[in-house]
């Protein structure tokens, strides 16, 4: 009788710690999945703040150009009004590099001293493409 009973019971506790395992699981895959959803909602998008600095960039560049054709036109006259514009370009390019954004430029002396100028920022999530004209 008594090893009928020992069966039974033993068979009992093995069944509680199944039980236990299984359920340990499934709660704690519940819980991730909780957790999953709910930093879903909180996520944050980095690449905005990264847009809205490169468009500053974009007006500070349009400044940096046109103050440079200004003081070189009042200066030099046309003389020396490309290879200043070609200077006041490479600083940009450099000083944007550093900040991880690729600057392409060119401008175009129409009449002296207006020139035209066009240029593009590009960023591994933004790209812009600007032109405009000094007179």
């Amino acid at each position: 009788m008594r090893s009928v009973w020992s069966k039974i019971i033993g068979e009992t506790i093995k069944m509680k710690g199944q039980f236990f395992v299984i359920s340990t699981i499934v709660i704690a895959s519940v819980l991730v999945l909780i957790v999953q959803y709910i930093l879903d909602f909180s996520k944050i998008d980095l690449t905005a703040i990264e847009k809205e600095q490169e468009l500053e960039y974009i007006g500070q560049i349009k400044t940096v150009l046109r103050r440079a054709a200004n003081i070189s036109y009042n200066n030099g006259g046309c003389n020396r009004l490309d290879e200043d514009l070609k200077d006041a370009e490479n600083v940009i390019r450099i000083e944007l590099a550093e900040r991880g954004i690729l600057f392409n430029s060119s401008h175009v002396i129409t009449s002296c001293p207006t020139t035209n100028f066009r240029f593009n920022l590009t960023s591994r999530n933004f790209f812009s493409n600007t032109v405009f004209t000094y007179s």
